[in-house]
């Protein structure tokens, strides 16, 4: 034993006792051997940027505000308002005359129940099922509730059906709330948050370009690449025409609430203060639609503004301007001369004749106003989403086509190809200087002589 015992000793000489200085192993003296193998070592790594930005953030959820969900709703109201109308006109087109029968008003009652009774159910499915309408889906926004799991059927029912009180109070609530809530929302133990966008991989993770190694000392450096050369984009919005789609469809459903309003106190809009509102609304529409569906993140200002087009110009414009104003009015004196269109004396209807008042009124909303709210959405929302995805000849066009479609007023086309050219020369402006600060002023000059002519005249 003791022979064997010394042999063992002389297999660990000049190493020492097990624990001692002369040890290679550096683990605890009496720990087990399973623990020393298995100890942590002191520099561990910090986690991994793809960790820090997926396990370890603490941020608030992005919960939706009230411009987001307020658009959104507009959007479903317009589907049922659709669905209605289709209805109503294939079933009943009868109700609204003088001589409708007592079946027809009934049909017509009936008809507006049963739109509301689907447009109840799908408000409720769209939500359970998918988590969101058609409306919440093209602002980018969620409904879920505020437990683990997912929405059940029950919680999208008691929120679509406080809809109706919401109508009034909701937006107090969600301004209020800390969590953008609702009465719905608080009743359901539902929020409503934002669909993060798809975040781009962190560098050297999942097949990112990595950035070239720097060349040699004395070497040329490499030739920049020439599709990040060139500075920022003109255009750069960041909707598509999926969204520009909406926006217009808004347009057109808030244009004929507004003109209902206003009819309840002048039905024909014969008079000058009707007139006016009218035209107020409408402008104010073009402009808060443009930055409601465009909005990222709120304020709809901050996040909207420089993609719409209100930023200072890439390039100096006084050249491309004066370029675009010159050959419209070569067109259109050309056109002019051959055609002679005929154009409604809107100055006269918005106040000019009514005294100095009106037509200061006139001269403001048409020359001053008019073109600030039409190249916000003509050009920096239409055009812009357009131009997201599409050439600048596939963008350009359907802008240039729905400027000169609003303007074709009293039954006259005549007036619409000379501005339907300026439409696309204001878009083709706008792609060289990236800046609708440069369209403004030729549209301003273009309203300001067609107000001379016709007040001359």
């Amino acid at each position: 034993m003791r022979a064997r015992r010394g042999a063992a000793r002389r297999r660990h000489r000049g190493r020492g006792p097990r624990g001692s200085a002369g040890c290679r192993h550096q683990g605890a003296p009496h720990s087990p051997r399973w623990r020393r193998r298995h100890r942590v070592v002191d520099g561990h790594p910090a986690p991994s940027r793809v960790v820090i930005a997926t396990e370890l953030t603490t941020d608030a959820p992005p919960y939706a505000g009230v411009v987001r969900r307020g658009v959104a709703i507009l959007i479903d109201l317009a589907l049922g308002l659709t669905a209605y109308s289709i209805a109503i006109t294939i079933l009943d087109p009868n109700v609204a005359s003088e001589y409708a029968t007592t079946a027809e008003t009934v049909l017509a009652a009936a008809i507006v129940l049963g739109t509301a009774i689907l447009w109840l159910a799908y408000f409720v499915c769209a939500q359970w099922r998918f988590g969101q309408t058609l409306g919440m889906r093209a602002m980018r926004i969620r409904v879920v509730a505020d437990s683990a799991g997912g929405l059940p059927w029950w919680r999208a029912l008691i929120r679509s059906l406080l809809l109706v009180v919401d109508f009034a109070i909701g937006p107090l609530l969600i301004a209020a709330s800390d969590r953008r809530q609702r009465l719905g929302d608080r009743l359901a133990n539902t929020v409503v948050l934002v669909s993060p966008n798809e975040p781009s991989p962190p560098p050297g993770f999942g097949g990112a370009i990595q950035p070239a190694p720097p060349p040699p000392t004395g070497a040329p450096a490499p030739p920049p690449d020439p599709g990040t050369a060139g500075g920022p984009p003109a255009v750069a919005s960041t909707w598509g025409p999926a969204r520009v789609l909406v926006g217009i469809m808004i347009v057109v459903v808030l244009s004929l609430i507004e003109v209902l309003i206003v009819s309840l106190f002048d039905p024909g809009l014969d008079s000058l203060g009707g007139k006016i509102v009218a035209q107020v609304m409408l402008e104010a529409t073009f402009i808060g639609v443009a930055f409601a569906v465009a909005a990222d993140d709120s304020p709809a200002w901050a996040s909207a503004a420089p993609s719409l087009g209100l930023r200072r110009p890439l390039r100096p414009p006084w050249a491309i301007g004066a370029a675009a104003l010159a050959a419209y009015f070569i067109v259109a004196i050309a056109y002019g001369s051959l055609v002679h269109p005929h154009q409604r004396d809107i100055t006269g209807d918005l106040g000019f004749g009514h005294g100095v008042i009106g037509a200061i009124i006139a001269f403001v909303l048409i020359v001053l106003a008019a073109p600030v709210a039409e190249e916000t959405f003509f050009r920096g929302f239409v055009f812009g989403g357009f131009r997201h995805r599409y050439s600048f000849l596939v963008a350009a066009l359907p802008s240039a086509l729905l400027f000169g479609a609003i303007h074709a007023s009293g039954g006259s086309l005549t007036v619409v190809p000379p501005l339907v050219l300026l439409g696309f020369l204001l878009c083709w402006v706008y792609e060289k200087t990236g800046s609708i600060y440069s369209t403004i002023p030729l549209h301003v000059v273009n309203n300001a002589i067609a107000f001379a002519v016709i007040v001359s005249s």
